[in-house]
């Protein structure tokens, strides 16, 4: 008999094994005023929380962070994170530990978004070199920080339970057949229904055939059961039975009489109308809510959180606390976090700092870091932007050590970054290599790099060579290409060749753009064919191509080499009805040609108007002005602009005293032009026989005697020094 246990027994077992601290009765009340109903208000939850917030403590806000389960959704804690965060700072201040706890909180609740401007603002108030401290509190963090609970095993949804169970459907063998000894008996099966006899004869004849039961066991309760003669079931049943045989067999016959006659069953449907029918149930019936997702695992956690601290360090614009951060990572055994690290390196290469972000890739592809070829390009191509061709080819060797393979992308790189180095050998070598090593066919890129190289060397045949052996593999030229060999083709001369490739891009279907357009009017306005260069502007409008700056101010340079100055101020109208602003280009081109057709007062008005626009002008375009001036007597405006040139840049050269001496020795004011040679001398401006010849020739012109002029004339050239000219000019 089962033995009972005692009721001290029965309570401890019933009992908890273990059971919780108490909560801390501020951290309850905190946890009853943000749940109370007017928690919508932000009134109604300040009432009850500023009520606590002399004894609500930072070390409260942890303990309510780390209870399990968390007593309140992730974003309202957030949201009371920031109401506390508004309190005054004798109320409440957050600490280093709070703002980790609760980004670290959040990560655990999926919330990254929100947790990364927690992150933020710890890294900007830590400021530069705070990456040690930081690291500490972090790791203290995580160590402190309760684990999240084992959420259970998510139910399966509704499709997946259809699928599961079709596929049994599907899969499960058809019923066994019946035994042959009942098959006799249900030979009519397949008609509709069983009559009354039928039932009765079916019935009684089981009893009749059914075999005799083994024999049991020899006992005095089993007496009714040992006999051998008892063949049959009926003969047992009505042996055990009180009543007489005769009145269990009318008693039961009458029921089988009186009972409803069964509807006639049609035959059984097939198995795809069962499986038909159970999809229809099943679809129909009402979806489970979704379950949420499992938290991450802890590792993943730590990483996520570890990682968006560097990158918080990186977008703070502090990369060489990201940097020590990622040491400090590796130096206690952690994994690189990939997202960050891949983030901090494309922070670095954008900031064009290609030493730097390379010896930081090398560092982290050191320590585990997965190699991405594009990653290696992209540090190929700002080398080669900086001009460091070396430092490129170094990285495209590294590709092959690290175990990856070049791409296309990597080769044709390279092959311009040799190129516009103007080493073309090297480029070549690179493309056989790409052909003959790597199996990568050159495209359209490859030959445009080689082809702008060879251009630019003016090297044509080459580039023509090229050209052909491109359309020979079948490659076919693109815009940049045909632009380039047309650019090309201008810069040398050849302006046939340049508008034979131009009526080529057209015939071919090719667009030309832009740029197209500008090399060949540069080409034309410099052979002088201006008439062309006008239609072909007139062309590129019709096709919807908007001029620009580049356009306009190749046309007016080319119209003031001619002299068309009406032109060149037609297309300087033009310009401001089109909103396009004139550069320092144009500017130059209006004020020669305007010196060039001796019209210097207009020159000076234009390089006024060029200085309010903020450019500076050259030293060449002023002293052209000054000297325009010069020769025509405008000796105030001519010495204006020169103090102008004193006061913008460090010292005028000799030439723009030059053209002042001249002026002033023109009109025969010797006085002033003594005075400007002893200002160069002060200001360290060294004269050269072009000053000399200049004063003296104005000396000559004073009306000295015959002989004093004859030797003036005689010393002019033969003059090198103040004190020699000095000696000549005392006796006039």
């Amino acid at each position: 008999m089962k033995k009972l246990a005692s009721p001290r027994r029965r309570r401890l077992s019933s009992a908890a094994w273990f059971s919780p601290p108490p909560p801390d009765p501020v951290v309850a009340a905190a946890v009853a005023a943000a749940r109370s109903p007017s928690s919508s208000s932000d009134d109604a939850v300040s009432s009850p929380l500023c009520k606590l917030l002399p004894s609500f403590k930072p070390h409260h806000y942890l303990s309510l962070l780390a209870l399990r389960p968390s007593p309140l959704p992730p974003l309202s804690l957030l949201s009371l994170f920031h109401w506390l965060s508004l309190r005054p700072p004798h109320l409440f201040c957050h600490t280093l530990p709070t703002y980790l706890a609760t980004a670290l909180f959040l990560f655990r609740h999926r919330l990254p978004s929100h947790a990364a401007p927690l992150l933020a603002a710890v890294v900007s108030r830590k400021g530069r070199h705070s990456a040690h401290p930081l690291f500490s509190a972090a790791l203290s963090a995580l160590a402190t920080s309760p684990p999240p609970p084992s959420s259970p095993r998510p139910p399966s949804s509704s499709s997946s339970i259809e699928s599961v169970i079709l596929g049994a459907v599907a899969t499960s063998p058809p019923p066994p057949p019946p035994p042959p000894s009942s098959s006799s008996l249900l030979s009519s099966s397949s008609s509709s229904s069983l009559s009354s006899s039928s039932i009765e004869s079916v019935f009684l004849g089981a009893v009749a055939n059914s075999p005799p039961p083994p024999p049991p066991p020899s006992s005095s309760s089993s007496s009714l059961l040992s006999s051998s003669s008892s063949s049959s079931i009926e003969s047992v049943f009505l042996a055990a039975s009180p009543r007489p045989p005769q009145s269990i067999q009318s008693e039961f016959l009458g029921a089988v009489a009186a009972s409803p006659r069964p509807s006639p069953s049609p035959s059984p449907p097939p198995l795809q109308s069962i499986q038909s029918e159970f999809l229809g149930a099943v679809t129909a019936s009402p979806r489970p809510p979704p379950s949420p997702r499992p938290p991450p695992p802890p590792q993943s956690i730590q990483l996520m959180f570890l990682g968006a601290i560097v990158v918080a360090y990186a977008d703070a614009g502090f990369v060489s606390d990201a940097i020590q951060f990622l040491r400090l990572m590796r130096k206690s055994k952690l994994p690189l976090p990939v997202g960050a690290c891949s983030r901090l390196l494309e922070l670095m290469i954008r900031s064009n700092s290609a030493a730097a972000a390379w010896a930081f890739y090398s560092e982290i592809l050191e320590h585990g870091f997965p190699p991405k070829v594009s990653s290696f390009n992209i540090l190929i191509n700002s080398f080669c932007r900086e001009g460091k061709i070396k430092e490129g080819q170094l990285v495209f060797d590294e590709i092959s050590r690290r175990g990856a393979k070049p791409t296309a992308v990597s080769f044709n790189t390279l092959i311009n970054g040799h190129c516009k180095s103007g080493n073309l050998e090297l480029g070549f070598q690179l493309k056989r290599r790409m052909v003959e090593e790597a199996g990568i066919a050159p495209d359209v890129f490859t030959y445009t790099s080689l082809i702008h190289g060879l251009c630019r060397c003016g090297r044509l045949d080459d580039a023509e060579a090229q050209f052909l052996e491109m359309k020979s593999r079948g490659v076919i030229p693109n815009n940049v290409m045909l632009t380039t060999l047309i650019h090309g083709h201008c810069r040398h001369g050849k302006l046939h060749k340049a508008m034979g490739i131009y009526r080529d891009m057209l015939s071919n279907g090719v667009a030309p753009d832009l740029i197209t357009y500008n090399a060949l009017l540069h080409g034309l306005c410099v052979n002088g064919d201006l008439p062309t260069a006008r239609r072909l502007v007139d062309e590129m409008k019709r096709k919807g191509i908007k001029p620009d700056k580049i356009t306009y101010t190749t046309l007016m340079d080319g119209f003031c080499r001619e002299g068309d100055l009406e032109a060149a101020s037609a297309i300087r109208t033009e310009m401001m009805v089109e909103k396009v602003s004139l550069d320092d280009v144009a500017y130059t081109a209006l004020v020669s040609g305007l010196c060039r057709e001796g019209r210097a007062l207009e020159a000076a008005r234009t390089l006024e108007e060029m200085t309010r626009a903020g450019f500076v002008p050259d030293e060449a375009v002023s002293t052209m002005v000054v000297d325009g001036l010069s020769r025509g007597g405008e000796m105030g405006l001519a010495l204006g602009l020169l103090r102008e040139m004193q006061r913008r840049e460090k010292k005028p050269g000799v030439v723009v005293y030059n053209s002042v001496l001249n002026g002033f020795c023109r009109l025969g004011q010797m006085k002033k032009a003594n005075k400007l040679l002893s200002e160069m001398l002060g200001l360290g401006v060294v004269p050269d026989d072009v000053t000399y010849n200049s004063l003296l020739e104005g000396h000559s012109r004073r009306g000295c005697d015959a002989v004093k002029l004859k030797e003036l004339r005689e010393e002019k050239g033969m003059v090198s020094d103040f004190a020699t000219y000095s000696s000549l000019v005392s006796g006039t």
